[in-house]
């Protein structure tokens, strides 16, 4: 880009247009512009406009006031709401609270009050004119102003490959007398996966609207967000929700339940949730429409936690997130914080946009280091059509290879009973002599002109093209291999696990194999001459493919993007995973088949109930490390060759009998050593964490780095042992060190704790870098800014997080897009309270 013209804005701006030239970024499948043409219009009469903001005030919550002396005394740790020092605290917050809001509206006449929080914050909702922000903030008792950020939405023989099945084995339990908490977009309680047969509800319940209770389902609220109407008011909207009811089966649906078949997958028995007999609490809260279908908000999302809290949940599941802002103004890291205060393990999806955006993309509230942050892997099986190679002496791998659709479309039936020619493009000779690369893409200076192959004339006649996934355009492959005669083609995915499917319909039939079919796949062709003959099925089948747990592309990647924590937490199943849902969205049965993080969320959550019910005295911490210390290798790969690194499957697969015996509990469960700067000297930072003797855990460990990856010049330092005395706890301090001369890098891998036979693991990670935009000069922000990026020594040509902010790589794998010219450093003072500062690019010249 070359000349740039940027205005500043503090809090509200005048209205305004800025039209952004395109920059072109094409890549593999999509032609995305790095910045979209367009006028960005400030709504008429903003600066009179509302603002909805949370108001955090001075006193501590109830579950941090309370919540952080619990001890087990042989039972649960959870806060007791309803105890009369409870009940004398609450009291004098909501004192306070009156206290405050009349003093507020004293001061802003236009103010109006809405939520009251006092559990899990201690706080109120206020509308208020926009310009009137700064008097709220120089309110004397306003502690904090939290905005209201938007949230969006993000099982068979599942809750086995977490080992629940072995667990309910082992040891019987089930989940009895475990309430889970499902914050989402409301529960359907007359679903067949959640029949309340055989059930009863606990003491004091049901709560909430009991017209959408049952034994099973013990609460139903709804948290309406502004312009809800009146359906957002309501527990479940028929026309509305769907994922709620998918993410309370996967984390509790009846164990032995039937599912009679829908249109993405077939009859099904022998469904169960992962704590088949815990209750369902249903806190309704994504119900605002918006064209990407609806969505929750900060306060509604922070009165459902507390609420749950109050109901006595053990466990709250948010399958949800939004990208992350700045954690000190992020209301839910203060609220999940305060959850496992009051005793209840919180477990959220960490995200799907991994695809997108590349490693650095957990978002909020999964960002929260409290959190149990769920990444997502591969199931043992997938639901799909499958190829079959007809020629004869095939290997049995072959015969029945899982494609994935394009769109909602797949092969038509007459491909599954004609056999038709499937050819490599690989290893047909194209129109320059040489082979036909895999990809079929146009030259690298036009890959997506359909126009431009180098497949020769009638090549492909009457035959289905084999074509790699990556570079070029799903459209503008299927048109070259159309333009030579293909009558449809098969691509092989570039992304590990799968297969994924296309996400656009094609001109010609289409669908998508595994990485690692293709792979075996075309081994194969190259012992037939390039070619064999198959079928291609039309109906859904359930394909084993005993390639689970492998991590999905789309899960979103650590660290976290502001202070750079690890994250996630843990891997569970989150693709290919059949549970419950309406009727009304999937088109008739009460069953489909979801994939995301999900439905990765609820197996963890089941799991917690699961060791909640074994260890009534274990606080979310230690249910935490259980988890985190005991998990399993969750893979990089599908030939599950590789293990993922930590920043995308934590401490790795769950594997509950493991974590119902962890030996040792460790706090903090993984460590966090951020950024080590050594632009100047050498830099180093210390972590301890706390080990303790969990039952059968004491003794002496042998301590032992398992890095992943290393950059030269830095290094993990860590004792050789550790005991831990009989009942009791020792320190292991860990020190990451980055010499003066070290290379840039990241570092990250597993502390190993080993005794015997016996390991126990404590993920870590750290930077080692040399921050370059702190040795430029910087400049004064004037209200209108003209500069330039081309002209200049450049800096910085990556950034973190997340990595890949203007999409991935052309062929998803290898460096992200080169962020290189030259940069300008602009400050600016402050003297009074503002809502926001930013800029906005009103035009640029070429280059």
């Amino acid at each position: 880009m070359g000349l740039v013209a940027v205005a500043a804005a503090l809090s509200a701006a005048i209205p305004a247009g800025a039209v952004l030239v395109p920059i072109g970024r094409t890549f593999g499948d999509l032609t995305v512009p790095r910045v979209r043409a367009g006028t960005l219009t400030i709504p008429r009469n903003q600066a009179s406009g509302r603002v909805r903001v949370i108001v955090g005030l001075p006193l501590p919550p109830l579950a941090s006031a309370q919540g952080r002396g619990l001890s087990a005394h042989g039972g649960s740790r959870r806060l007791d709401v309803a105890s009369a020092a409870s009940q004398r605290y609450l009291a004098q917050v909501s004192a306070a609270q009156q206290v405050a809001a009349a003093r507020l509206l004293h001061t802003i006449p236009a103010a109006r009050i809405g939520r009251h929080y006092q559990v899990v914050l201690d706080g109120f909702t206020v509308s208020l004119p926009v310009t009137r922000l700064p008097a709220l903030a120089r309110l004397g008792f306003v502690q904090k102003i939290y905005p209201s950020v938007r949230y969006h939405l993000a099982t068979d023989t599942s809750p086995s490959v977490i080992g629940a099945t072995e667990l309910q084995t082992l040891t019987g339990a089930r989940g009895d007398g475990m309430k889970i908490g499902i914050v989402d977009d409301g529960v359907d309680s007359t679903n067949p996966f959640l029949n309340p047969a055989g059930y009863s509800y606990p003491a004091d319940f049901p709560k909430g609207g009991r017209k959408w209770t049952t034994p099973k389902v013990i609460v139903a609220r709804a948290f309406p967000g502004p312009n809800s109407g009146r359906l957002g008011r309501l527990p479940i909207d028929r026309e509305a929700s769907f994922h709620a009811t998918h993410v309370a089966g996967i984390a509790a649906g009846d164990s032995g339940t039937c599912s009679p078949g829908g249109r993405d997958h077939p009859p099904t028995c022998g469904l169960s949730g992962v704590a088949p007999r815990a209750w369902i609490g249903n806190y309704r809260v994504f119900n605002v429409p918006t064209p990407i279908g609806n969505v929750a908000n900060t306060p509604e999302i922070v009165a459902a936690f507390e609420f749950a809290v109050r109901d006595g949940m053990d466990v709250i599941n948010f399958s949800g997130g939004g990208a992350e802002t700045e954690p000190a103004n992020d209301a839910m890291i203060d609220v999940i914080r305060n959850v496992t205060d009051a005793g209840v393990v919180s477990v959220i999806s960490a995200g799907n946009d991994r695809d997108q955006f590349g490693m650095g993309s957990v978002g909020s509230p999964g960002s929260a280091p409290e959190a149990v942050t769920v990444a997502a892997v591969s199931n043992t099986h997938v639901f799909a059509p499958t190829l079959s190679v007809r020629t004869a002496g095939a290997p049995d791998d072959l015969k029945s290879i899982a494609i994935a659709g394009a769109g909602s479309s797949r092969f038509p039936s007459s491909y599954a009973l004609t056999a038709h020619r499937l050819v490599d493009v690989g290893a047909l000779t194209g129109t320059t002599g040489d082979k036909v690369d895999r990809r079929l893409c146009g030259p690298d200076d036009d890959t997506n002109n359909a126009a431009k192959s180098s497949l020769q004339p009638a090549s492909l006649n009457g035959d289905i093209a084999l074509v790699s996934r990556g570079h070029c355009t799903f459209v503008s492959k299927a048109a070259r291999a159309a333009a030579s005669g293909a009558l449809g083609v098969v691509l092989v995915d570039n992304r590990s696990g799968g297969p994924d499917a296309i996400p656009i319909e094609l001109p010609l039939p289409a669908g998508m194999i595994s990485d690692l079919d293709g792979a075996n796949l075309r081994a194969y062709l190259a012992t037939t001459g390039g070619a064999a003959d198959v079928t291609v099925g039309n109906a859904i089948q359930r394909v084993e493919t005993g390639r689970s747990g492998v991590v999905t592309s789309f899960s979103s990647g650590g660290p976290t993007a502001f202070e750079h924590l690890l994250k996630p937490d843990v891997s569970a199943p989150g693709g290919q995973i059949l549970s419950s849902t309406l009727p009304e969205f999937s088109g008739g049965s009460p069953f489909a088949v979801f994939d995301g993080t999900s439905m990765s969320a609820p197996h963890v959550s089941g799991a917690a109930a699961l060791l909640l019910q074994l260890h009534r005295g274990w606080s979310p911490q230690e249910v935490k490390s259980a988890l985190v210390s005991t998990a399993g290798a969750a893979w990089a790969d599908t030939a599950r060759t590789q293990e993922a690194p930590v920043t995308l499957e934590g401490g790795g697969l769950v594997d509950l009998p493991r974590a119902d015996r962890p030996l040792v509990f460790t706090e903090p469960a993984s460590l966090s050593f951020q950024d080590l700067n050594v632009s100047h000297r050498s830099d180093s930072r210390a972590l301890v964490v706390r080990v303790t003797d969990a039952g059968d855990g004491a003794g002496t460990w042998q301590v032992q780095l398992a890095p992943q990856s290393t950059s030269n010049g830095a290094a993990l330092d860590v004792p050789p042992a550790l005991f831990v005395p009989p009942g009791g706890e020792a320190d292991l301090v860990a020190v990451a060190r980055g010499s003066a001369d070290a290379a840039a890098g990241e570092d990250y891998g597993f502390i190993l704790l080993r005794r015997g036979d016996d390991t126990r693991k404590i993920p870590y990670e750290f930077f080692v870098g040399r921050p370059q935009l702190g040795v430029l000069q910087p400049k004064q922000l004037e209200r209108f800014q003209i500069g330039d990026t081309v002209n200049g020594p450049n800096h910085v040509s990556a950034y973190c997080c997340p990595a890949a902010p203007f999409g991935p790589p052309p062929d998803y794998v290898g460096p992200t897009m080169s962020e290189t010219g030259t940069e300008t450093l602009y400050v600016t003072s402050i003297d009074r309270p503002v809502a926001n500062i930013g800029v906005a690019l009103e035009t640029s010249s070429p280059g």
